[in-house]
């Protein structure tokens, strides 16, 4: 399963640095959000999404230039 939200429930998400420190985080519905990294040093990054109903999550890359 690629994705853990395909029923239209709320998410929570987290991105961290390669230190484990939480540089961003909170909740969104289903649909096209968008986070703003603006303030957020370029950099590796790393990207949970938890599906709040049934507790599954996906860990994603991210990298800001």
């Amino acid at each position: 399963k690629n994705t853990p939200n395909n029923r239209g429930i709320n998410i929570d998400y987290s991105i961290v640095n390669v230190l484990g420190q939480n540089v961003i985080g909170g909740a969104h519905k289903l649909g096209a959000n968008t986070i703003n990294m603006s303030n957020v040093s370029n950099g590796l990054y790393f990207v949970t999404i938890l599906d709040t109903e049934t507790n599954e999550f996906i860990i994603n890359k991210l990298i800001k230039e």
